[in-house]
């Protein structure tokens, strides 16, 4: 496999760190899945990064490390209620562009749908998946670089053109638009350590592609995410309270 594929792998196992606990932890365990290697160790870990050949830093190396090792010895109901306390009813910390980015909503979401039509790729219906969730926007930046990387394996300059652009545009027009605020507000809101060295690892791992690929670099943390009013049946105060300890 090429260094871009190995890239796209190191995005899906980020993401996968971020989806409900049980299919988190069956995909890391799973080192077939798709006919890919995936880590059940750090071992694997280090192979791959070695493997993707990205603009590393040794903060990249530590935090996919760490977070591998945590997502192995958190315990399943600590990781279930933090991950429900923080993606899920009166959102923590949103994973969706829309929250962060304050155009017009519509407009922005038929743009991330043009995206997406383009490449065959859509958001997983059966999970209930948004075209703005964070997790569906790195699985399209994945597919542009196996795209990519099956254009130059072809000898196809003109795909690879087209790939290579829509990358480009996609991380400036939007996942480069948030992904640092999504992680500032997952550091700022979690009580776990696993979520703390995953936002990490998600900086340092989209600054290295940033670097390789030479794509615009991230826009700056937008502060005050925009926030949903709530419904008659939530009280705000209980949207705005963030836990400041972790509790065993």
């Amino acid at each position: 496999m090429s260094d871009l594929t190995r890239q796209a792998d190191l995005l899906l196992f980020v993401a996968d760190l971020l989806r409900a606990p049980a299919e988190s932890r069956a995909r890391i365990d799973d080192k077939n899945r798709d006919g890919r290697c995936f880590f059940s160790s750090c071992d694997d870990l280090t192979e791959l990064l070695a493997a993707a050949r990205l603009s590393c830093s040794e903060p990249l190396t530590t935090a996919l490390r760490t977070a591998l090792s945590l997502a192995h010895s958190l315990t399943p109901d600590r990781w279930s209620d933090e991950y429900h306390r923080l993606f899920e009813g009166p959102l923590v910390c949103s994973p969706n562009e829309t929250t962060y980015i304050r155009r017009d909503q519509g407009a922005l979401i038929a743009d991330i749908n043009g995206f997406y039509l383009a490449f065959g790729f859509a958001a997983r219906q059966s999970t209930g998946e948004k075209p703005d969730d964070l997790l569906c926007q790195l699985g399209f930046v994945a597919l542009l670089l196996v795209m990519i990387a099956a254009a130059v394996r072809h000898n196809a300059p003109e795909k690879e053109e087209v790939a290579r652009r829509a990358l480009f545009s996609f991380a400036d027009s939007h996942l480069g638009d948030w992904l640092a605020s999504f992680c500032h507000r997952l550091l700022a809101t979690t009580t776990v350590d696993l979520y703390s060295a995953t936002a990490a690892a998600l900086l340092e791992l989209w600054q290295s592609l940033v670097q390789t690929h030479h794509l615009p670099e991230p826009a700056a943390m937008h502060l005050s995410p925009e926030e949903e009013p709530p419904s008659p049946y939530e009280c705000a105060m209980v949207r705005l309270a963030t836990p400041t300890e972790e509790h065993p």
